[in-house]
C-alpha cells in the first residue's frame, strides 16, 4: 500500500503522456507521412494514384476551372502508405509532415482534402456516395 501512494505521489509531479489535441502542435518526426499535397500545375489528371490507392481513398473528380479531372484524397479511408507519391509520374502528389486534424464525423465531405485553389467543396460535384452498411446480424 505504501509503494502504491509513493507511485501516485511520483506521477504528480510528471508531465502528462498525451497532449491536448487539437490545441497543442504534435511535433512529429522526419520521416512522418501526413497529408497529402496536389500540385495543381504538375497534375495532368491521370488517375494513376487513383488506381493504385490500396485504400481506395482517392476519387477523381472533374474540375471545370481546370478542364480536367484531379484526386480528391478522403483522409478517413487514407493509410498514408504514399502510394499516391510513389505511383504519380508527373510528381504532383507529395507527403506533408501535416497531422490530420482529429473528426468527430464520419460525414465523406468532411473528411476531403480538396486542392485549396479549388474549394469551397460545397459548389463542387459531388462523387457517388458509399453504400450503407449491411444491417446488423442478431
Amino acid at each position: 500500500m505504501l509503494k502504491l501512494f509513493g507511485e501516485i505521489l511520483g506521477n504528480l509531479k510528471r508531465r502528462p503522456a498525451t497532449i491536448d489535441v487539437p490545441f497543442e502542435k504534435i511535433e512529429v518526426e522526419e520521416i512522418y507521412r501526413g497529408l497529402e499535397f496536389l500540385d495543381i500545375d504538375k497534375c495532368i489528371g491521370c488517375g494513376a494514384c487513383a488506381l493504385d490507392c490500396p485504400a481506395a481513398a482517392i476519387e477523381m473528380v472533374e474540375f471545370k476551372e481546370v478542364n480536367r479531372k484531379l484526386p480528391i484524397f478522403i483522409i478517413g479511408r487514407c493509410v498514408f502508405c504514399a502510394q499516391c507519391e510513389d505511383t504519380c509520374p508527373y510528381e504532383a502528389i507529395k507527403m506533408t509532415r501535416e497531422v490530420p486534424k482529429p473528426f468527430f464525423s464520419f460525414e465523406e465531405d468532411k473528411m476531403k482534402i480538396v486542392p485549396k485553389e479549388l474549394r469551397p467543396l460545397e459548389k463542387r460535384p459531388q462523387p457517388k456516395p458509399l453504400p450503407p452498411p449491411p444491417p446488423a446480424k442478431g
